[in-house]
């Protein structure tokens, strides 16, 4: 499975470079993390978006899973709790 995450918008409309996790690539622990962090994103819809982040960043996350390909996308003025701790883990494990 890999997993891409690409940040976009926010103030000034800042484009982040994107971060890819491989789980071929990670140890085994941290690709069987990876798959549940995913599992539990893709399975909450988002909150209702809040008029208090005006400037808030998106986030789309892809997920290639042997070729079946998915997308998240969650904002952060509307953010799941599981889609916030799959982009955490992306962050914390990937690198631009």
């Amino acid at each position: 499975m890999k997993v891409t995450l690409t940040p976009m918008g926010g103030f000034a409309a800042i484009r982040r470079p994107a971060r890819t996790l491989d789980t071929l690539l990670l140890p085994e622990s941290v690709a069987e993390r990876l798959q549940l962090l995913v599992k539990a994103a893709a399975t909450v819809q988002p909150g209702p978006i809040s008029e208090r982040v005006r400037d808030g960043m998106a986030y789309q996350i892809e997920i290639d899973d042997d070729g079946k390909t998915s997308s998240l996308v969650q904002s952060d003025g509307s953010m799941s709790p599981q889609f916030s701790a799959l982009l955490e883990f992306i962050e914390r494990n990937a690198k631009p």
